[in-house]
């Protein structure tokens, strides 16, 4: 069907019944979070994968200034990964 990748997402409360059987058939962990986990398979055999790769690292903003009386203005994000 033209279909080369397969995604699973699992409840994090069911993934255990799961797992097993999925690595058992070539899938493999993308990533788990604290409510889920999620499994793909590349279905294509003639090429190499092109699902992406989950992200490793965070970036976050934030700043610092200091006026002539020596006061530290520090900022910082307040919401995202980072706050």
């Amino acid at each position: 069907e033209g279909r080369k990748g397969v995604w699973v997402h699992l409840p994090l409360e069911q993934a255990g019944s799961y797992i097993s059987s999925l690595q058992k058939l070539n899938f493999e962990f993308h990533h788990c979070r604290r409510t889920h986990c999620v499994m793909n398979m590349w279905l294509d055999e003639t090429t190499p994968s092109r699902l992406p790769n989950f992200a490793n690292h965070q970036i976050g903003v934030g700043g610092m200034v200091i006026n002539e009386h020596n006061e530290v203005l520090a900022i910082r994000e307040k919401q995202g990964a980072t706050a």
